[in-house]
């Protein structure tokens, strides 16, 4: 189901929305970047101001776990408290970067949530689903579902892909509560398990590569984690 534009709110019920621990974490796939894809320079003395329209996809996980949080089947309260909590999340995200960039010389970013998509039945979250994206033998590390890095980021494009929007967006970021693993299967479960995130690097909007995955921390929890 398709719910247009967070709407900015108080406090969703006291949770504390903490940032200190985002990280980045390397890309997957090298690409060379060409000149046009060089960062871009400020004109005529004044840095650039640049807005990145983002649509957030939201797995069955987590819509269950608002689901719990609330004690309510009631969709539409589950739907609106979903949106507040992501508004304020990347009310954070968006501050983080104009705070890391008010002193740049080239260039000022925002970070906009424009569009949410919550999915609520897990035979259509193909991007998350371990028979696509998971791994054979480790279906289930620290009682969660494990699904691969690269393998879900990719499905996600596609999954985006077969919608049929008709609104334009410049990043798509896909949130779950599942096991985020590398996708090196040499390394043991210890070592793959500590992703939060994964991206393209220098590819944020570019076609074929604007996507992006952040896990979602239970609401059980006294904080969440996100990363972009």
């Amino acid at each position: 189901m398709l719910k247009k534009g967070a709407k900015p709110g108080e406090m969703v019920n006291g949770i504390d929305i903490d940032f200190s621990d985002d990280g980045l974490i390397p890309p997957h796939k090298s690409r060379k970047i060409t000149t046009s894809q060089k960062r871009k320079r400020a004109v005529n003395g004044n840095p650039l101001n640049m807005e990145v329209e983002t649509l957030l996809v939201v797995d069955p996980t987590v819509y269950e776990d608002h689901k719990a949080f609330l004690q309510t089947t009631d969709d539409t309260a589950i739907f609106d408290h979903i949106r507040t909590y992501y508004a304020h999340t990347f009310n954070g995200v968006d501050d983080k970067y104009q705070r890391s960039l008010e002193n740049d010389p080239d260039l000022r970013l925002r970070i906009r949530l424009i569009h949410v998509l919550i999915i609520t039945n897990p035979l259509e979250s193909t991007w998350t689903d371990v028979n696509i994206v998971g791994e054979t033998g480790n279906e289930f590390y620290n009682g969660k579902e494990v699904i691969l890095s690269r393998l879900t980021l990719n499905e996600l494009q596609r999954f985006v892909d077969r919608q049929g929007l008709t609104f334009e967006f410049d990043h798509v970021i896909g949130v779950f509560n599942k096991d985020l693993w590398s996708d090196d299967r040499t390394a043991f479960p210890s070592a793959r398990s500590p992703v939060i995130g994964v991206a393209w690097l220098n590819s944020i909007c570019s076609d074929g590569y604007k996507y992006s995955l952040s896990i979602s921390i239970s609401l059980s929890n006294s904080s969440s984690s996100f990363s972009l």
